[in-house]
């Protein structure tokens, strides 16, 4: 009762975990059952709906996101050195379709990509052939991963696809990891329901009740925002 009393108030000045701590509980997740057992909503429904109600503007409060909100990464067209290869070569093509089958990103055009793959395609003696591949954070610039094939031209098609496989199976943790990365420098008030279960990442993997408390509290608080998205 003195947990909801606080989170009615609305404030900010303690996260819903140190509330907790504060009235006994040392186990959130067990705390957020029997809230929702006596109360019939979530103590971040609660602290939420008090905002609401408190709040001069709503402008203020988070938007509520899409269920298809992911991070976005477009496959720049490979440059070309030496010896043209053949029109067969089409690895930029297999890479974005291997992406659009993770359905975790969204694979769009380079203009509107906060990810981007660079691509170069060499040609080297006697049907050789070397393709590297970058990805980049297009807003910072900075460059996340990077790696290199080798193959032959008589096997184009199945060049192709080890590549793209290859591609999309690197990418995946070190875009995880920029995206958790990003997420801890925004308000936690603006975070999506992706970007609150990215800031959930890393709590999840610590052996700790504190860290495992802010995971339950952050996932739950994403659900609750996108309840129908699959993630």
């Amino acid at each position: 009762d003195h947990a909801r009393r606080e989170l009615l108030r609305g404030g900010q000045d303690r996260s819903i975990t140190e509330i907790a701590f504060r009235y006994g509980f040392a186990h959130l997740g067990r705390f957020a059952i029997e809230y929702r057992r006596r109360y019939g909503e979530s103590p971040s429904a609660t602290r939420r709906r008090s905002l609401q109600v408190n709040s001069i503007s709503t402008s203020q409060l988070p938007v509520l996101a899409s269920r298809l909100e992911r991070p976005t990464i477009a496959v720049v067209p490979f440059e070309v050195a030496g010896p043209r290869p053949k029109p067969t070569m089409a690895f930029a093509d297999e890479i974005a379709m291997a992406l659009w089958r993770l359905h975790w990103l969204h694979v769009v055009a380079p203009s509107n990509a906060r990810y981007r793959l660079y691509g170069k395609v060499r040609e080297g003696s006697h049907g050789a052939i070397r393709v590297t591949v970058q990805l980049i954070d297009a807003l910072t610039g900075r460059y996340l991963w990077a790696a290199a094939w080798d193959g032959e031209v008589g096997d184009s098609f199945g060049f192709e696809e080890r590549v793209a496989h290859g591609v999309a199976r690197a990418i995946q943790p070190a875009i995880r990891e920029a995206e958790i990365d990003r997420v801890v420098h925004l308000r936690r008030r603006d975070l999506t329901a992706w970007e609150l279960t990215m800031r959930a990442l890393p709590c999840v993997t610590v052996v700790d009740a504190a860290a495992e408390g802010m995971a339950l509290e952050l996932l739950e608080e994403a659900m609750e925002r996108a309840p129908h998205d699959p993630l």
